[in-house]
Formats: C-alpha cells, sequence, structure tokens
C-alpha cells in the first residue's frame, strides 16, 4: 500500500484533509440498496483522481473537472463554504454542478466541490489547479 499523504492547498500549504491513501482507480459511484441515493464514492482514509469528471452535458461537454482528487466526505479539514449561493444548489445539498462551493481555510482559494444531495454521488473533489497531494510534514494546519 502507497504512502498516507494528505490533500494540501499548493497556494499556502494549508492542510485540506485528514492522511489519505491514494487509490490505483477511481471507483464508481454506486446507488445505495433500495435506490434511493448514492453510498460514498470513495472510502473514508483514501483518495482517487477521477479521470472523467462528473459527467456531460446535453451538447456532451464534460461537466466538473476533469482530473479533481476525490475523497470521502468526512476526510475534508476546515474547509469553508463558498460566500456565492449560486455555487450551493441542489434539492437537499449541495449538488456540485455550478463549480467550486469550498474555499480553502488558509488562503480563500476556491478548493473543493462537495456533492452531497440526496441525487449525487456523496464526494468531496479538490481542484487539481489549486489542490495536491502531499505529505503531511509539507503542510501545516
Amino acid at each position: 500500500m502507497s504512502e498516507k499523504q494528505v490533500v494540501g492547498c499548493r497556494r499556502c500549504g494549508r492542510a485540506l484533509s485528514r492522511e489519505v491513501y491514494p487509490l490505483p482507480e477511481m471507483p464508481q459511484p454506486e446507488l445505495r440498496a433500495g435506490g434511493e441515493g448514492y453510498d460514498p464514492t470513495v472510502p473514508v482514509g483514501y483518495v482517487a483522481v477521477d479521470p472523467v469528471g462528473i459527467g456531460r452535458d446535453a451538447t456532451g461537454a464534460t461537466v466538473g473537472t476533469v482530473g479533481c482528487l476525490v475523497t470521502h466526505i468526512d476526510d475534508g479539514l476546515d474547509l469553508v463554504p463558498h460566500e456565492d449561493a449560486a455555487r450551493h444548489h441542489g434539492c437537499c445539498a449541495d449538488d456540485g454542478l455550478d463549480g467550486p462551493n469550498l474555499r480553502c481555510p488558509g488562503c480563500r482559494s476556491e478548493i473543493a466541490t462537495l456533492r452531497d444531495d440526496c441525487w449525487s454521488p456523496q464526494e468531496l473533489r479538490f481542484e487539481p489547479d489549486v489542490a495536491a497531494l502531499m505529505p503531511l510534514s509539507k503542510t501545516w494546519t
């Protein structure tokens, strides 16, 4: 198994996740038993790189950022909700279709997208241009 790391902010060095182990590939979201809602895409304590983004729109264009680091929702640390209400659409929670809805607690960069709505996969998606896997020793909390 690979060495544990954290997701950290490329701009300020802040640790954004608990320690996580990299997965060799992105798991597919699975419907919960009974077909209502989704189980978490990535187990607690792990991270995966999403090679395809959230999906495709009606025109075939990619929705969401390709290459996001995806963790379990519970692995995020101290992330700050985005102040723009337009980033927080959804039926019961955040569907994640309106761009990053969380900011870095250190530098306030738009850092991640929480997807926790009743109909969406349950995941935390870190933007690859501002977040990266790094050893805990290279971050600050």
